[in-house]
């Protein structure tokens, strides 16, 4: 009976990584209406059309409406000017659904101009990367905006190199917690579909506190900052599912051998 138990969780845990992968999803881009303090709000509006529209160019991810936007900061009572505090625009990409954010404005300086455009995870509230431009002329500064679109594309899309991942790992035998330990993981691009990692284990027995370390080696099936699949070889075989740099890996040592147990790890993916 807990054989079957632990198989239908497998399938069921099987389940849930398949569904995630054929889920992923582009990420969710929102151009926030740049700053109108020193510019009219036509410019402004003009200014992040032309940047949004650059950026469709440049890659594949889903811009959030216009409109959208609009509604949100009627609904906010938000105008451009509030975007430049960042916690307030982190708050309104969350209500867009957005995963990044992206905000501009413009100051003048003398005759010159000058355009700052920052990209804002909004999971994090982290300025990630920024870019600048500036002219004599408003109508100079679009001339900047293609280059600026380029420059933040090549950060969204800037391919998986290799990262190193941690994660805490509990075996269970019997339905009760038979040890616990850590995984270290060290993985690194093999081709655009492909990563391919080592990971070394430390477990604590419950029973007699004696410790065993095992090694193995991994391979990743997509991007883990996003959603990928992973499968691990070794003393410890798992199949594992990465959503965003987080990774859950689950054990069936029930179907090797081992009856009535199993084995979960949690950890997340530093990317390098």
């Amino acid at each position: 009976m807990k054989r079957r138990l632990y198989t239908y969780l497998f399938l069921l845990v099987l389940l849930m990584v398949s569904s995630l992968m054929f889920a992923a999803a582009p990420d969710t881009v929102a151009v926030i209406p740049f700053n109108d303090n020193v510019i009219s709000t036509g410019e402004a509006i003009a200014l992040s059309d032309i940047l949004e529209n650059r950026l469709a160019k440049f890659g594949s991810f889903n811009l959030v409406e216009r409109k959208a936007i609009e509604n949100i900061m009627e609904e906010l009572n938000f105008s451009t000017t509030d975007f430049v505090d960042q916690e307030t625009a982190v708050k309104a990409g969350k209500m867009l659904s957005s995963q990044w954010l992206i905000m501009g404005s413009v100051s003048k300086l003398g005759n010159e101009y000058s355009m700052n455009v920052k990209l804002v995870n909004t999971e994090t509230g982290r300025i990630v990367t920024g870019a600048y431009g500036e002219s004599k002329s408003i109508s100079g500064l679009k001339d900047d905006v293609e280059s600026i679109a380029k420059e933040l594309s090549q950060y969204l899309f800037a391919p998986f190199t290799n990262g190193i991942e941690f994660s805490a790992l509990t075996m269970v035998y019997d339905m009760e917690f038979q040890s616990f330990g850590a995984k270290a993981s060290f993985v690194m691009k093999y081709d655009e579909l492909i990563s391919l990692g080592v990971y070394g284990v430390v477990l604590r027995k419950n029973i007699d506190g004696e410790f065993g370390f095992d090694l193995g080696g991994k391979v990743i099936f997509g991007d883990p900052r996003k959603q990928a699949l992973s499968l691990s070889i070794g003393a410890l075989p798992s199949i594992g599912v990465y959503f965003r740099n987080i990774t859950l890996d689950f054990y069936p040592t029930m179907l090797l051998g081992v009856e009535d147990s199993f084995g979960i790890s949690v950890g997340v993916m530093l990317e390098q």
